[in-house]
């Protein structure tokens, strides 16, 4: 069976390292790691994670991550300690693109390898199929990758305009 991600990088997703193969081939799986989360502190940023379930700035704290695939789509369930929260990611065919969906919110992104990992690259995004200017988009960075210990890898941080980082993770998750 092919995988979401292997549809959109093709050729190049052969050359990543075996465990980011392994994580997005498992067609229903459960990892489990820690992250270090980071966000601002400010009142606007604390009530859209809260609004979102995104977990709120702690240090090492534990993460479980369970995936459901099938060829066309991957849904990921987080839960950062005691907060939890999901999305749906899809491929645009026509684009070649990412579709990562948060209920009323769609972010796309391209992705490409380097340095032995996935970069997402975030081209726009959508409020409830209405595209969102830019001047109120958010700047995000998403880096898949192979920690020291082989584990993998996930460094994420979205930011906004007037809201500032709204959340910013590292962690691994075997």
């Amino acid at each position: 069976m092919n995988n979401l991600f292997l549809l959109i990088l093709r050729e190049p997703y052969h050359t990543l390292p075996q465990p980011i193969q392994r994580f997005h081939e498992v067609r229903m799986g459960q990892f489990t790691g820690k992250a270090t989360v980071k966000g601002s502190n400010g009142w606007l940023a604390r009530l859209v994670r809260r609004l979102s379930d995104f977990p709120a700035p702690a240090e090492a704290t534990d993460v479980t991550v369970k995936v459901i695939r099938s060829e066309v789509q991957e849904r990921w369930l987080r839960q950062f300690g005691s907060t939890q929260f999901s999305s749906t990611l899809t491929r645009v065919n026509r684009q070649n693109l990412l579709c990562e969906n948060f209920g009323m919110f769609r972010f796309f992104f391209t992705l490409s390898v380097r340095d032995a990992g996935i970069h997402w690259q975030f081209v726009s995004w959508d409020f409830a199929g209405i595209p969102m200017p830019d001047s109120f988009g958010p700047e995000v960075s998403v880096r898949e990758s192979v920690n020291q210990d082989g584990n993998y890898q996930l460094n994420v941080s979205v930011e906004f305009p007037l809201i500032g980082m709204l959340m910013e993770y590292s962690g691994w998750l075997a």
